[in-house]
């Protein structure tokens, strides 16, 4: 079965840096997660 967000998942490796960032406002906020799901 195709399925791919198992085989994003699968990409995460120890090297993967994760930046999650919210430009829907006015004022912009950045998160920085390992692939533990850990914030830096």
């Amino acid at each position: 079965m195709y399925n791919p967000l198992s085989q994003k998942l699968a990409m995460i490796t120890p090297e993967t840096l994760i930046v999650g960032v919210d430009v829907a406002k006015h004022t912009h906020y950045a998160q920085m997660i390992n692939f533990r799901g850990e914030g830096l």
